[in-house]
């Protein structure tokens, strides 16, 4: 009787501990933005930077927000919002971001109302290619919005999940 109720507590104890590590998971917080129209989850601490425009870049450029969750060595969750003086190259920028990737795996269009949208997955990204990419990129009206992740190439499925889960939480607002 002692070793059956032991051999239960064990196991008991062993599901609360798996049941506790899954605690600590991510928790994702949505993130509101109304200036720059959109909303997005981050799981963690948000960098906010203005970007500073150079004279050059002014006469086309209004404005330009970064906001990074930097995970160090292992990802970087990365949403921009532009705002541009007329219209939006949106096919040059989506050419920039292809360009940063040795293999785009997804090329798609999204569906967005009164603005352009499109999809990129890629692999062996960034200068050193170590970088998987998953992104979403929008233009509305005058603004342009990317959105998207690198995570190390030999990153965890759940390291791609969570980079994932932050791309597709991102919604335009208005503003």
């Amino acid at each position: 009787m002692a070793a059956r109720w032991q051999q239960s507590f064990v196991s008991s104890l062993a599901f609360l501990l798996v049941a506790l590590g899954g605690a600590a998971a991510e928790e994702w917080k949505q993130q509101r933005y109304q200036t720059d129209g959109f909303q997005v989850e981050f799981s963690g601490p948000v960098d906010v930077h203005e970007q500073q425009l150079d004279d050059a870049t002014k006469s086309r450029i209004v404005r330009s927000t970064t906001y990074v969750q930097d995970g160090g060595n292992d990802y970087a969750y990365i949403a921009i919002a532009m705002l541009v003086k007329d219209n939006v190259n949106f096919a040059a920028a989506v050419k920039a971001v292809r360009d940063s990737c040795k293999s785009i795996t997804t090329d798609e269009p999204i569906d967005v109302p009164q603005g352009l949208g499109r999809e990129l997955k890629g692999t062996n990204c960034g200068a050193d290619a170590a970088w998987r990419l998953d992104g979403h990129y929008f233009s509305k009206g005058r603004w342009f919005y990317q959105v998207f992740t690198f995570v190390k190439m030999n990153g965890t499925d759940a390291d791609n999940a969570s980079a994932h889960h932050f791309v597709q939480s991102f919604k335009l607002i208005p503003n």
